[in-house]
């Protein structure tokens, strides 16, 4: 049996006098939640859309007053270092990052974690998943600081983390949140696309979703396709009319789901599956039929 790796933390300040923990041992930004997040996997070795994510982290740091001054290739530099302190004791299989930038008493703290990604979870899978639907509503606009246009990746993830508890409690891979009026937004932690009457459906920021990097190379590739894009919310009434849904994030990859519980269950016999569009967005090896 392979041993496991522990992960690996390599923590520094933005500020001046580095990031000192509180009473409780951990810098304010982590004991409130106050900061921001990215979790990044690799593919063959290399983090895929490490650029973007780091932008994303960046921005949403600055949208809620974290002073993140670093260039963006200051922070991948910091990140390729730790993978490639990693991979020197590991050198075989794939990561996973996260790096977090959080509220320190003398300025910004930056972290960066990188732990093995093993099992099925290194190669995304054309595996059906099923889901249910959260009891948690859509916490929508609370997402957004003031004077953003899109939600920012809190640390602060208390109702979100349970709802993915409570889902796996029943069996189910993912839970889906709706808004007040009963509309689909997205998962606890990842994007939803529906292909409904030939279009390509999938709530983004303007519904309060979060605009998720693989998700955006999702509707790229799509577009490319010909297929016509939608972003908004999905009715609950028009779910049931989908003849496809699918899950997008850095982990999940573009996922197909098969079940919603309760809502919606794949149409038996569909054809013409759009998946492999899709997965064009993803830095694997496609079939010669995927491609064409």
């Amino acid at each position: 049996m392979a041993r496991r790796v522990p992960p690996t933390v390599v923590v520094r300040s933005s500020g001046r006098g580095g990031a000192p923990a509180g009473p409780s041992g951990l810098p304010p930004g982590l004991r409130m939640g106050d900061g921001v997040f990215e979790t990044i996997r690799t593919y063959g070795g290399e983090p895929f859309e490490l650029r973007r994510h780091l932008a994303r982290l960046r921005h949403g740091a600055r949208a809620i007053g974290l002073p993140l001054a670093d260039p963006i290739a200051r922070l991948e530099r910091a990140v390729r270092a730790t993978l490639a302190e990693r991979r020197a004791a590991r050198p075989a299989g794939e990561w996973v990052l996260r790096v977090l930038a959080y509220a320190a008493d003398a300025g910004t703290g930056f972290v960066v974690e990188a732990s093995p990604l093993g099992g099925r979870a290194a190669t995304p899978s054309r595996r059906p998943r099923r889901v249910g639907v959260s009891s948690y509503p859509h916490p929508g606009p609370y997402l957004v600081p003031p004077g953003a246009r899109a939600p920012v990746k809190w640390i602060a993830r208390g109702p979100l983390a349970h709802a993915l508890r409570e889902a796996k409690r029943h069996g189910w891979e993912e839970a889906l949140l709706a808004d007040p009026e009963g509309r689909f937004v997205e998962g606890t932690r990842s994007n939803l696309l529906a292909r409904i009457e030939g279009r390509l459906v999938s709530p983004g920021g303007e519904s309060f979703a979060l605009p998720g990097v693989t998700r955006a190379r999702a509707l790229r590739e799509a577009r490319r396709a010909g297929i016509e894009i939608e972003e908004r919310p999905i009715e609950a009434a028009e779910l049931t009319r989908a003849t496809e849904l699918f899950l997008a994030s850095t982990l999940l990859g573009i996922a197909p789901v098969d079940r919603v519980v309760g809502r919606w269950t794949r149409p038996q016999g569909t054809r013409n599956s759009i998946l492999p569009v899709l997965q064009r967005a993803l830095p694997i090896p496609q079939s010669p039929r995927d491609r064409r």
